[in-house]
């Protein structure tokens, strides 16, 4: 099951969403983020060609031990792939979010009353004092 919403799109229009659509995410620290976190599914790094430095240096050795194709563009490509000019010589394609459907006969009770029988009761340790 595919779950949809309507995402911003800049000063137009919001449009129909799918979560299986890649995703732009920009900025280096960003990228950087999501490479070192390793949750989500990242399609692509699109880099700089004449970018520099130690973060770019870190996310392209992250990139690569993850097997993420990496590619080098002009300005005006990373700009038209972020949909902003402002995306510091990286961009990065990636998988929507998955969200898990609730299966048929799970209600709100039941999922309370499993999560209440995974959290351990309080403990009440009384001291018994001995009589005389």
């Amino acid at each position: 099951m595919t779950r949809e919403r309507f995402e911003d799109t800049r000063g137009g229009s919001p449009r129909l969403a799918s979560e299986d659509e890649p995703r732009p995410l920009f900025g280096r620290n960003p990228v950087l983020e999501l490479l070192r976190a390793g949750g989500r599914r990242v399609e692509e790094v699109a880099i700089l060609a004449e970018g520099r430095g130690p973060a770019l240096h870190e996310l392209l050795g992250l990139a690569k031990r993850q097997g993420v194709k990496i590619s080098y563009r002009t300005r005006d490509q990373l700009s038209a792939m972020a949909g902003d000019p402002h995306h510091q010589g990286v961009v990065a394609r990636v998988a929507g979010a998955s969200y898990a459907a609730l299966a048929d006969g799970i209600t709100a009770d039941t999922i309370i009353e499993r999560v209440l029988t995974l959290v351990p009761a309080p403990r009440l340790e009384m001291a018994v004092e001995p009589t005389a």
